[in-house]
């Protein structure tokens, strides 16, 4: 087991706490509150090191910053076209997709990211009402 400093126990923490898969940014903002010594580099450097460490997932998303993600089993994701949240699909994943374009292509293929774009369950909530 690794031991973590205080301050990667934080970030590690406010990960943990925060499903919405928070930005680096994100992060330091909500412990600068609780840590006001704390410096973005020092989030970064955790944030990589944990995602390194497959403590955490890094989500490289296209269109921002990369998110994190305390679900470290494999899943997909979906971006909310309305609000911009990423929501987890907690679905099987696809193993043989990554059989099939391997076949298909000659690519030795050794996962897969999908991200899903819709309009979440709150948003759908919110537009019946």
């Amino acid at each position: 087991m690794t031991k973590y400093s205080r301050q990667r126990k934080l970030i590690l923490d406010a990960v943990k706490e925060n499903y919405t898969h928070p930005t680096a940014d994100e992060v330091y903002n909500e412990l600068r509150e609780r840590l006001p010594t704390i410096s973005l580099g020092t989030v970064y450097r955790n944030l990589n090191r944990l995602a390194e460490e497959g403590v955490i997932v890094r989500l490289r998303i296209a269109e921002g910053p990369d998110r994190f993600d305390c679900q470290t089993q494999t899943h997909y994701h979906m971006r909310c076209r309305k609000c911009g949240a990423l929501v987890d699909l907690m679905t099987d994943y696809l193993e043989d997709v990554d059989r099939r374009i391997a076949q298909a292509t000659g690519q030795r293929i050794e996962s897969h990211s999908i991200m899903f774009e819709g309009i979440c369950a709150d948003c759908l909530k919110k537009t019946v009402q």
